[in-house]
This record gives structure tokens, sequence and C-alpha cells, in this order.
């Protein structure tokens, strides 16, 4: 209630032909559905580094769950240009991704026109959810003023409250996503690049959603971070 009161109060405030406003004006489910009547979309941000007020995202992919079924259709994958005279800095270690192979890369508002209408009526489900959570709501602070204010489920969060049902403790590294996946036997994808990372989460999370009952027994609130 408090969350739909306030995605109300911020919709009156933003242009209504807007994908924003779209995203605002959409009902989300509310924590009672069974998770076989949500919507959710996996997202995955590759980024300069951990701190959404000084870093920037360079590559996001996301691709839609539904009723325990991914649906590759609306899958969709873009690059970002760094923003400032850094550039990507030591983080091309990381995700691979350079300079020189950003520089047509869009800029956070085009990654808003992407990213919005996907988000639409859908939850958030990401891998350490707080990361895309975080700058998304960075970004749209940076650009409309407007915080962030969907649930969003977080397939680590998940692992973690799964692994101490079962007596599990695992060691350093033990919740990363390819540490997930391979505690179950799932493929290993290629790491750190953003679409390939979203795919992997929302099949960790089919499996996750199995250990807890199913998409018919499980509901929304079981599994939301915030």
């Amino acid at each position: 209630m408090i969350r739909a009161l306030r995605r109300r109060w911020w919709r009156e405030r933003v242009a209504p032909d807007s994908p924003l406003h779209a995203l605002l004006s959409v009902a989300l489910p509310h924590a009672r559905t069974r998770l076989s009547d949500v919507d959710l979309l996996a997202l995955d941000f590759e980024t300069t580094g951990l701190r959404p007020a000084h870093d920037t995202v360079v590559s996001a992919g996301w691709l839609r769950l539904h009723g325990g079924v991914l649906r590759l259709a609306g899958a969709g994958e873009t690059w970002l240009r760094p923003e400032g005279d850094a550039g990507v800095g030591d983080s091309a270690t990381i995700h691979g991704l350079r300079d020189v192979d950003l520089g047509e890369g869009g800029d956070e508002r085009a990654l808003l026109d992407l990213l919005l209408p996907a988000l639409t009526g859908r939850v958030l489900l990401a891998h350490g959810s707080g990361i895309e959570s975080g700058f998304l709501d960075a970004i749209l602070r940076r650009r409309h003023g407007v915080p962030f204010l969907s649930p969003r489920v977080c397939t680590l969060a998940l692992e973690a409250r799964l692994c101490e049902v079962r007596g599990e403790r695992p060691g350093p590294g033990g919740l990363t996503l390819a540490a997930c996946r391979a505690r179950r036997g799932l493929p290993a994808y290629r790491e750190h690049d953003a679409l390939s990372d979203a795919l992997a989460c929302a099949e960790l999370f089919l499996a996750q959603v199995a250990e807890f009952g199913g998409f018919d027994d499980v509901r929304l609130g079981d599994v939301t971070s915030g």
C-alpha cells in the first residue's frame, strides 16, 4: 500500500507521455500473488564500479520470465558510453568491455528508454539485486528526480536462505551466480556478459522456486527483497 501511494505521488509529477509515467501507472502484483501469475524481468548490469552515485552502467541485458517460462523473444541488450573522463578504467578486466568498444553506445537516457517499458508491470529479478536497483535508483534520480519504486527478487538472497535451510555454510565465493548454478548442476555460461548473466539468473531462479515449492504454491512476498 505504501509503495502504491508513493508511486501515485511521483506519477503525478512526471510527463504523462513518458515511459516513466507508464511505469508508475501500471499496478504491480500484490505480495500474496502466486508466482505463476507474476511477470518478472531478469536484469543484469555491468558497471565501472559498485557505487551508483559515482560509477556508471556500461552494459545491460534483460529477459522476461512469466509463469515459470523464459520469454526469450522479449530479451534485450544495450551498451552505454561511460560518463566522465575516466572511461571504463580497471573494470574492463572484469566485463571485458573497453572504451573503444563502447564508443557507439548510448547514454543513461537511452538506457531508460529501453528499460522502463521492459520493466513496466514487471518485478525486477537479479543476482545481488541491490546493484541493479541501486543503479536504477541513481539514474532515475539524476534524470527525473524520481526514486526506483518497485519490489525486487534477489537470487543471491534466496540462495542464502536455501543454504541455511539445508544447513550449509557456503565459503568465500559460494554465493556467486556461477557457484549457485554449479551447486545445481546448471551449465557454466560466460560470466560478466550482461545478457548471459540475466539468462543465468533466470534459470537459477527457476531451480530455486522449485525448491521452495513451485510457482503455483510460492507467493511473490515469499521471495521479494524490497
